[in-house]
């Protein structure tokens, strides 16, 4: 898999991509749902701590913006992509090839 793409994750059919970002000093995770040269953000105002919330609100944020569901590739791909910018053990452990997951 192709790792790069996760900064800006395409939702299919449409013009809108998902840049998925963490917040190291308040610790908390955020989208910005980039359509027709406007950024909307999800998460400036809530403190999302896991990357899960994000998942749980990302439907009804595209909604208010009129962009249909994410498809569950879609809604995988921005959850790696929260990891992503998050770094840390998680997104290491998730990069290990199997050879390597098995010594850890």
């Amino acid at each position: 898999m192709d790792f790069t793409q996760l900064t800006s994750i395409p939702v299919e059919g449409t013009d809108v991509t998902l840049c998925p970002l963490y917040d190291r000093v308040l610790r908390t995770f955020c989208v910005n749902i980039r359509t027709s040269g406007k950024i909307f953000p999800l998460g400036l105002d809530a403190a999302f701590s896991h990357a899960d919330e994000v998942l749980e609100a990302i439907d009804e944020a595209l909604a208010a913006v009129g962009v249909r569901e994410l498809t569950g590739d879609e809604a995988g791909l921005l959850y790696l992509g929260l990891l992503k910018a998050r770094g840390g053990a998680d997104w290491q452990l998730f990069c290990l090839t199997p050879d390597e997951a098995e010594q850890a």
